[in-house]
């Protein structure tokens, strides 16, 4: 005669009523003992941290599948009480109905629970109390947040790169060595160049340890560089977390998403100021220009879009594609120009971009001419692009494994019963798709890279670099030749007849 134990804590039940998981267990195998299952007969289904709100719960799951499949030998269904099973009417309903489907008896310790109407009215009332418990404990533990946050001290640990949690005081403390560790990345960001990638690599290769122990990668530099937190100023009850850390055990239509709180609603904290006003601007000017290189516009026709601004006013300027008389024009226009507001519209011109990235690149390109001909190794900016073309096809292998490890993981779910042949189907197609898709990126980067190499091995032994790199340039393409511009050029501000070039030329 066998018996599953079911057990479950959430942090709150755990801190408030004492349901540790252990004293579920011991009590939990006594009753089943008690009803005459031998110790080697009784199954254990424990759903630790997970809020009883929450219907698919793994192991609860676990339980109901064991059920399902046939195990003729399982009489009971043991729960320490109701409000373990769920804290939810509608979903105590449903699980009831499963455990009597698999002919096995539902047991609480400390509920005497009788499976008619009556019972099923007094375990709708108790979970109605379930979830007004739990409301109130949710309202008086936001009203404490609100009280701590409105003294100006952290409600909780904000896990912020470079600073230590202090408990007793409720405020953050530099943590000397990754303080340290902090400064150098902005530095290598702003003063050495690097990107994410090459900074996140060379911190790997230093075994400098990263804020979650793992590796570096390129997303988490990136985050922290963009942090506005390190000038000094923390914002908490910012956003709106409920429910999302219970979006592991829900659906893909059921999942929360963080939210921006107004920004009144917004609690300023002093913490240690780590960066200087100067460096952290600098460092969002770079990101800002990075970010608009990656941002794809008009198919990628537009050689200066990542780096134009408007001369007049300062805002950024867009391309734009113009059909006139059956032929088709390219321009570059303010994105300052046509504002709802006739006042605050910028005057500046269209301007014809044909004209003024030929203008931009003919002076750049006399400019790395004249660097070879003062015997600057300018192989050292070629390399640069064969490298992240590398570091590209590297991401492209890591993000197709990662897609036939969820292949991998549809098919265990199919197998288990937790999704039918039509979902899985579906979810197949998708991750096919995209192994795809990927496939087809790393073709044309392999292409890329192959033509570059062929370049450098065709001409780099001649005798005259000037001339060689000349030819090299005036043959590129035009995503080659934004390569190049990211690797020289920070911005471009033009009016009608002035064209400044800042950069490392």
């Amino acid at each position: 005669m066998d018996a599953l134990v079911y057990l479950r804590v959430s942090t709150e039940d755990q801190a408030e009523k004492g349901y540790s998981i252990t004293a579920q267990r011991e009590e939990g195998v006594n009753k089943a003992v008690e009803l005459g299952c031998n110790p080697e007969n009784i199954h254990i289904f424990s759903d630790e941290g997970v809020s009883g709100a929450v219907l698919e719960r793994p192991q609860l799951m676990a339980a109901l599948d064991m059920l399902k499949r046939g195990a003729e030998g399982t009489q009971y269904f043991i729960c320490y009480d109701s409000s373990r099973l769920s804290r939810n009417a509608a979903h105590q309903l449903i699980i009831i109905d499963q455990i009597k489907k698999s002919n096995a008896k539902l047991i609480f310790i400390k509920n005497n629970y009788q499976d008619d109407a009556e019972g099923r009215f007094q375990l709708t009332v108790m979970a109605a109390v379930d979830e007004y418990e739990r409301a109130r404990l949710k309202l008086r533990t936001e009203m404490g947040k609100r009280a701590k946050a409105a003294q100006h001290k952290l409600t909780h640990n904000p896990g912020l790169y470079g600073y230590d949690f202090d408990p007793l005081t409720d405020k953050l403390v530099i943590n000397e060595e990754n303080g340290n560790n902090l400064k150098r990345i902005f530095s290598m960001f702003t003063e050495e160049h690097m990107s994410p990638a090459e900074i996140a690599e060379r911190l790997n290769a230093s075994e400098v340890p990263s804020p979650r122990m793992k590796q570096w990668s390129r997303v988490t530099i990136r985050r922290i560089l963009s942090n506005p937190s390190y000038l000094g100023k923390l914002f908490i009850r910012r956003y709106d977390t409920r429910d999302y850390r219970l979006n592991r055990y829900k659906t893909k239509d059921q999942k929360s998403k963080v939210k921006e709180r107004p920004q009144s609603e917004w609690i300023p904290v002093e913490i240690p100021q780590l960066i200087d006003r100067v460096v952290w601007d600098k460092a969002q000017n770079i990101l800002k220009i990075t970010s608009r290189i990656c941002k794809r516009t008009e198919k990628g026709q537009f050689l200066l879009m990542p780096y134009l601004k408007c001369g007049i006013c300062g805002s950024l300027m867009s391309g734009k594609k113009i059909e006139s008389d059956e032929r088709t024009y390219r321009y570059y226009i303010c994105t300052n120009k046509y504002k709802d507001s006739k006042e605050e519209r910028c005057q500046a011109s269209l301007l014809r971009a044909e004209h003024l990235e030929k203008q931009v690149w003919e002076y750049v390109s006399r400019r790395i001419v004249y660097s070879a001909e003062q015997e600057v190794d300018f192989k050292k900016i070629l390399d640069e692009y064969i490298k992240e073309n590398i570091y590209n096809m590297k991401n492209i292998i890591r993000k197709k494994e990662k897609a036939k490890k969820e292949k991998e993981r549809i098919l265990t779910l199919f197998q288990k019963g937790y999704i039918n042949e039509y979902d899985m189907k579906k979810k197949l197609e998708t991750v096919d798709k995209k192994i795809t898709e990927l496939n087809d990126t790393a073709e044309t980067e392999n292409k890329f890279m192959i033509a570059f190499e062929e370049k450098l091995k065709d001409h780099w032994e001649k005798e005259k670099l000037p001339y060689i790199i000349k030819e090299i340039l005036s043959g590129l393409e035009i995503e080659e030749k934004k390569h190049i511009l990211g690797l020289l050029i920070s911005e471009v501000t033009v009016t009608d007849d002035v064209v400044r070039i800042k950069g490392r030329l």
